[in-house]
């Protein structure tokens, strides 16, 4: 993993991601597996097996989130990822920022962690039904 330089969103100027952090947050996550973290947008995305599953922002993490997962997230307060970008446009994404209790490494970071695996690896499969259909469509 690279981590010469702080990664950054437009929306947050001034607050990086240091290098400590993606290293704390991927070390913390190797028991799923051979996570990978890579510079997304100015943060960082977190994959398993080419999923991305969870990100960086500002030093907090967020999981991926779909609508079996999202209950514990929404009863927990925890406010949805929504960048702004430098046209000042915002965009919900479908991730969640993880409690403060999950912000650091345990059992909690990897409980909310194993949520955005399931929701990822649900993204991953509806995306190969829809491109099949469409496989389907164009060969007819």
């Amino acid at each position: 993993m690279r981590t010469s330089r702080p990664a950054r969103l437009p929306s947050d100027r001034g607050r990086m991601i240091e290098p400590a952090r993606l290293s704390e947050v991927a070390e913390a996550l190797q028991p799923l597996g051979p996570v990978e973290v890579r510079r997304l947008f100015g943060g960082a995305g977190i994959y398993l097996e080419g999923r991305m599953f969870a990100l960086l922002h500002g030093g907090a993490l967020y999981a991926k989130v779909d609508e079996a997962n999202v209950a514990p997230f929404d009863a927990a307060g925890c406010p949805a990822f929504t960048p702004a970008y430098k046209s000042g446009r915002r965009v919900r994404m479908p991730y969640r920022r993880l409690p403060d209790e999950a912000q650091r490494p345990g059992a909690e970071m990897m409980r909310c962690a194993r949520l955005g695996l399931d929701a990822a690896g649900s993204a991953a499969s509806s995306t190969r039904r829809r491109a099949r259909r469409l496989a389907d469509r164009a060969g007819h």
